[in-house]
């Protein structure tokens, strides 16, 4: 360590005034947060270093919301800064909200790259192709993990924290077998880890809602938001929530593999949550045109591997099994 600079960075004293609040808000806030030796700016467009004061308050900020998230029973785990091209490809609707700001590497070592690399703008499609090889069975749900990361977005105009090209965050991405499951997270995380942090420990008042259409998530069925006023009237989006239903779990091909205990069960669960759906069947052909009719489901397949050798009452007559069946809808 050189003696000869502050460990917390030097900053420069200035007489020039602060512009006005009034007249150029970000300008102001910017020029404070220079002067204050919590950021400045880096040698890359739109990024930023964050000094040793402007990360402690981050650090702060975060061991408040990580205690609540961990506290609605989710996990930290982490993921890679680079997706590949086809992966991110595979979500049509995220690729093309996010286009204009995507950062792509091309080369690497000195020499081109077979596959592109997108710098993650956004987690949701390296995520959600990795559950498709974590998620088997039902009983893998619900999956609830968090991720604390940074992201780039290739911003137009980018501002000290408002924000930056480069910026740290963190992305919750949960699994559920059921539509219920996955609506009632969504206000969970809103209320008793966003807006509890920002309004109990940040002393700033937010106005929840949803949005509209338009102001989704790409790819989202639904979205809450949690809304501030800056100082000069203007809104700030504070936090976000996203249900995404089933699209990239769709996209990505996460299925669940389901035994119900009962007809029933089997029918409601085709029916409402999709996947797989596995149960003795006595072999008629009157039995599998009666799944479909209730349920538009169909065997797709007497597995191979671990198939009961002498499978219990079928599931749909009650009569003696003939072999363990898998049922899902199909395209």
């Amino acid at each position: 360590m050189s003696s000869r600079t502050p460990a917390r960075g030097s900053v420069p004293s200035s007489a020039t005034a602060l512009p006005g609040q009034s007249s150029d808000f970000p300008a102001w806030c910017g020029e404070v947060v220079r002067r204050a030796g919590l950021v400045e700016s880096a040698a890359a467009r739109g990024a930023m270093v964050i000094k040793p004061y402007g990360y402690a308050i981050w650090e702060a900020i975060q061991r408040e919301l990580d205690a609540r998230i961990k506290a609605t029973g989710h996990e930290n785990l982490c993921f890679p800064l680079l997706v590949p091209a086809s992966v991110l490809a595979q979500e049509g609707e995220l690729v093309e909200g996010f286009a204009p700001e995507v950062a792509v590497v091309t080369e690497a070592g000195g020499r081109e790259l077979e596959e592109p690399l997108a710098v993650r703008p956004t987690s949701e499609a390296l995520i959600w192709s990795t559950y498709a090889r974590w998620v088997q069975s039902h009983r893998d749900l619900p999956l609830l993990y968090n991720q604390w990361a940074n992201v780039v977005r290739w911003e137009l105009q980018p501002r000290l924290f408002l924000p930056t090209s480069e910026f740290l965050w963190q992305e919750g991405h949960t699994a559920h077998e059921t539509g219920e499951e996955a609506v009632a997270e969504v206000p969970t995380v809103l209320h008793e880890v966003y807006a509890d942090t920002i309004e109990n420990v940040l002393a700033i008042p937010v106005l929840r809602g949803r949005n509209s259409e338009s102001g989704r998530f790409p790819g989202a069925v639904d979205a809450y938001t949690l809304g501030a006023l800056m100082r000069d009237g203007k809104a700030l989006q504070a936090a976000t929530a996203h249900y995404l239903g089933q699209g990239f779990a769709r996209t990505f091909g996460v299925r669940t593999l389901r035994d119900p205990g009962s007809y029933e069960e089997m029918i409601d669960h085709l029916r409402r949550a999709g996947g797989f759906a596995a149960a003795s069947w006595c072999g008629r052909r009157e039995c599998e045109a009666r799944v479909k009719e209730d349920s538009s489901a169909t065997i797709r397949c007497l597995p191979l591997d671990g198939q009961p050798e002498r499978p219990g009452a079928s599931i749909c007559c009650g009569r003696a099994g003939a072999a363990a069946a898998v049922w899902a809808q199909a395209y």
